[in-house]
């Protein structure tokens, strides 16, 4: 289990710091919930914050962190992510799933990053739908 959030936080550090690699000239768009791009949610036991979102060639990234605020662990197999506007328009026609499988811990901070092969620049909520 310990080895399962090693390797989870490890990519995740690896993915948010970008190993350290970025071309000079190059202009990085990130967006995080504290400039107020994305909002903070409770879903259930779960705690969602600190929301990242990127800007690729390819599309938009989102590393989105969330900690299990129950006593008790939590088992998630997937997850249903839905982006919206400041309308509240929905910018993708279906969901984007996201097979996780995995245990929470009570207490414990986990994170999962989803890559859409748009750019989400116009989202400003994301509504999730926690498949356990």
């Amino acid at each position: 289990m310990y080895k399962k959030i090693i390797v989870t936080l490890f990519i995740c550090i690896i993915f948010i710091t970008g190993c350290g690699c970025e071309k000079k000239g190059e202009q990085n768009d990130k967006y995080t919930v504290n400039e107020g791009v994305l909002k903070e949610k409770k879903v259930g036991n779960l705690e969602i914050f600190d929301i990242e979102m990127e800007l690729t060639e390819d599309g938009s990234v989102f590393t989105i962190y969330f900690k299990n605020i129950s006593n008790e662990t939590i088992d998630i197999k997937k997850f249903k992510l839905y982006f919206k506007d400041k309308d509240g328009n929905q910018l993708l026609n279906e969901p984007k799933e996201l097979d996780y499988d995995q245990s929470i811990q009570p207490d414990e901070t986990q994170c999962i990053i989803v890559a859409i092969d748009k750019n989400l620049s116009e989202a400003v909520d994301v509504d999730y739908e926690i498949i356990q």
